[in-house]
């Protein structure tokens, strides 16, 4: 997690440097992002701290006891979460470090977004959103699914695993995977800002959504394979993970460039009345 949060900094602090390179004098309606430093500031420095101490109490779950191991079944698992049980110890390890490296490395990876002329001059509004996804997607784990729900990781069930293994700290945060979500608001993250700065990419936008789902797919796999997760819980922290990555740069979008937006119109005609809801993405 400390690797984690060291590649999440120097991801902001690129995006933050080439941008104080470029020109700052740009006129708001060229903008394709608004930040409101007064709020952007608060939720990212308010998520960060927050997301400090609901990682520390999730950490401080109890451990499961020898007496709570012997009654757990595998058959209570649904079905198709039971193949991540199916791998042995060496399997386990070997998807354990790759996902970490995978997951480091996903943080500093938006920074590719830099090469593209017309982002690098907004790079400090789109290194802070950033951070600011990220901060959302930390409290959204770590004070909602796994800071309050109790599920056992598949490496408890695993027979094959070392004691040790089985009753080491952590083991009752499965859900949701939080390598995952984490990934997946990496990705699309990149998919989103990418596709609002070039509208002339039209439907072929979704190829790059598309492409963003590949990497948080293969993480899920991998903390499958681990014995860390089990599919539901890879699959919820891709949908989460995604949805923020999406959600925070949309609700950031300058209005007045694209007349995006929600707007209520009044209506009349000579047999009704009433108000018209306009949602346009």
């Amino acid at each position: 997690m400390k690797k984690g949060i060291i590649a999440l900094i120097a991801s902001i602090l690129a995006f933050n440097c080439v941008a104080q390179e470029s020109n700052e004098s740009v006129n708001k309606d060229r903008k394709v992002y608004i930040i409101n430093k007064p709020v952007d500031y608060s939720i990212t420095v308010g998520g960060i701290v927050a997301n400090y101490f609901g990682v520390r109490r999730v950490l401080d779950k109890p451990k499961l006891t020898e007496a709570e191991l012997l009654t757990l079944d595998p058959n209570d698992i649904p079905r198709i979460d039971r193949y991540a049980l199916d791998f042995s110890p060496e399997e386990a390890r070997d998807a354990d470090a790759l996902s970490d490296v995978i997951f480091q490395a996903g943080f500093v990876v938006p920074a590719i977004l830099l090469f593209d002329d017309e982002i690098r001059k907004d790079g400090w509004d789109i290194g802070l959103m950033y951070l600011e996804a990220h901060a959302v997607a930390g409290v959204l784990y770590a004070w909602g699914a796994a800071g309050n729900i109790d599920r056992y990781r598949p490496v408890v069930y695993k027979t094959n695993e070392p004691l040790s293994e089985r009753l080491r700290s952590g083991t009752r945060s499965s859900f949701y995977s939080g390598h995952t979500a984490n990934l997946a608001v990496s990705t699309f993250f990149m998919a989103k800002v990418y596709s609002d700065y070039h509208p002339e990419l039209g439907n072929k936008k979704y190829w790059l959504f598309g492409s963003a789902t590949v990497p948080p797919v293969v993480m899920g796999y991998l903390r499958n394979r681990a014995g860390e997760h089990f599919f539901t819980d890879t699959f919820t922290g891709l949908l989460v993970g995604a949805s923020v990555g999406i959600l925070v740069p949309h609700f950031h979008k300058n209005r007045t460039k694209d007349g995006s937006g929600v707007s209520i119109l009044p209506y009349q005609t000579t047999e009704h009345s009433g108000f018209v809801l306009n949602i346009k993405f």
